[in-house]
């Protein structure tokens, strides 16, 4: 099974989120760990590594998070083995005519979840609620 995953997601699995748990996460957090399905493919736009890099710089300097903390949060990324896929010119015009009320970066994975027919996993209440049957309940 395909699952589009967004940086707030990310950052949620990853412990370094203060969010209010969210049950559909922590589902999708047991269907890895229960099932060892790491060979469920793990899928985000190409930007998950800036939103996460950008993550981890305002934690760095806004609450205190230590280099090796940031180091052993990129380790843990990688094991996640999540692929990254680039648009092309006319799927940016897509995205963007998908905005509606999200942010670029937020249409731009719920364009992927579509495109690939896949479930998206975010903890974006927002995002969550305009992915509709795509969101990962």
């Amino acid at each position: 099974m395909t699952f589009v995953i967004d940086t707030n997601c990310l950052i949620f699995m990853l412990g370094l989120s203060e969010a209010k748990k969210n049950s559909s996460i922590e589902k999708f957090l047991l269907h890895l760990e229960e099932e060892k399905r790491f060979a469920d493919t793990l899928v985000a736009p190409k930007l998950i590594w800036y939103e996460f890099g950008q993550v981890l710089m305002k934690k760095t300097r806004f609450e205190n998070l230590k280099s090796h903390q940031v180091n052993l949060a990129y380790e843990q990324f990688l094991k996640f083995s999540i692929t990254t896929v680039d648009f092309t010119v006319g799927e940016y015009h897509e995205i963007f005519n998908l905005c509606g009320p999200l942010s670029y970066y937020d249409a731009s994975y719920f364009f992927l979840a579509k495109k690939l027919s896949a479930q998206l996993v975010t903890n974006d209440r927002q995002l969550f609620t305009i992915a509709g049957d795509l969101a990962y309940q």
